[in-house]
C-alpha cells in the first residue's frame, strides 16, 4: 500500500509540562528523597546508570518522570514530556503530549487506566490521561501519518528493571474504512523486530486493528486479546492487555511496567 504523498504542517505550541521523581540509591535500592520511602526492589544495572545519570553534579534525578513511583531511572524520551497543542489539517487544535519532536500514542506505566474495556471508537478518538496513561487516538495518528512521513519508537522497561527500544523508519496506518491498518518497516533497536519481522504468523505489519466489538485479527477462535491492537495469530507484542497480567514484547519481556509509543517527522 502505498501512502499519499501529501505536504503537512505541524504546529506544536507547549501548554503544561509535569515535574518529576527524586532519587538516591539505598542498599542497592532506589529512594524518593520527597518521602524517604524506599521502592521497590533492587534493579540491577539500572542503578548503575540511575546513578551516573542522576547523582552526579547535584542532579539528583530531578525531572526524570519515567515510572510514577520512582522504581527505575532511566532517562528515556518520557521525561519531562509536555502537553501540546496539535493543529491538524483541519485547523482542529489537538492536545497530546511531546518532547523533543516525538508525539507520544501510548502509554502505560501504573495500571491507571483501563485498556481492555475499550470498544472501537474509543481507540479511534482517544482514551485516558495525558500525564498519566492514554491511547492517542487511531483517527488522530492516521491524519498525521498520512500527511506527512514519520518514524516511530517504542521504549520499554520490563517488570525486572531492564530497559529495550525498538524503533522504525516508516510507519503508519490506513483510514478507518481499512480498519486502521498498520504499517510499518526499517527496525532498529535492542528489544528485537516485534512487528515487521515477516514472520507470517506474528509480523504485525499489514494488521487491520481489532477491538472487542470489531475482530479483524486472523485468529479463527476469538480475540487474541481485550485490548486494542493489530493482531495477527496473535503475535509477540500486545502492548494494550491487562497490566497486571501482561503487557508483552516477546521475547524481552511479557510483563513490562512501562511503555510507551511515540511518532516523529522523519
Amino acid at each position: 500500500m502505498t501512502r499519499p504523498a501529501t505536504v503537512f504542517v505541524l504546529l506544536l505550541f507547549p501548554a503544561t509540562a509535569f515535574a518529576g521523581c527524586l532519587f538516591e540509591k539505598y542498599k542497592g535500592r532506589p529512594v524518593d528523597l520527597r518521602t524517604g520511602d524506599i521502592l521497590g526492589s533492587p534493579v540491577g544495572n539500572s542503578l548503575t546508570r540511575c546513578e551516573e545519570y542522576c547523582l552526579e553534579s547535584d542532579k539528583n534525578c530531578q525531572g526524570v518522570d519515567v515510572i510514577p513511583v520512582c522504581e527505575i531511572c532511566y532517562p528515556i524520551p518520557g521525561v519531562l514530556a509536555s502537553v501540546v497543542n496539535l493543529e491538524l489539517p483541519s485547523g482542529k487544535q489537538l492536545p497530546a503530549l511531546a518532547k523533543n519532536g516525538w508525539i507520544f500514542l501510548l502509554r502505560r506505566m501504573d495500571g491507571s487506566e483501563i485498556f481492555t474495556d475499550k470498544i472501537w471508537n474509543d481507540y479511534k478518538n482517544g482514551f485516558g490521561q495525558l500525564q498519566g496513561e492514554f491511547w492517542f487516538g487511531n483517527e488522530w495518528t492516521h491524519i498525521l501519518t498520512t500527511n506527512a512521513s514519520y518514524r516511530v519508537r517504542f521504549d520499554l522497561v520490563s517488570d525486572d528493571g531492564r530497559w529495550a527500544y525498538a524503533e522504525y523508519s516508516t510507519f503508519w496506518i490506513g483510514p478507518e474504512s481499512d480498519y486502521y491498518r498498520l504499517n510499518v518497516n526499517g527496525y532498529s533497536g535492542n528489544a528485537t523486530d516485534g512487528l515487521s519481522s515477516g514472520e507470517r504468523y506474528v509480523t504485525l505489519d499489514g494488521m487491520a486493528f481489532t477491538t472487542l466489538d470489531q475482530d479483524h485479527d486472523r485468529f479463527s477462535d476469538g480475540l487474541c486479546g481485550q485490548g486494542g491492537w493489530w493482531y495477527n495469530y496473535c503475535g509477540y507484542v500486545r502492548l494494550t492487555l491487562d497490566y497486571n497480567e501482561s503487557v508483552m514484547w516477546v521475547p524481552f519481556s511479557y510483563h513490562n511496567i512501562y511503555v510507551d509509543m511515540k511518532i516523529k517527522l522523519n
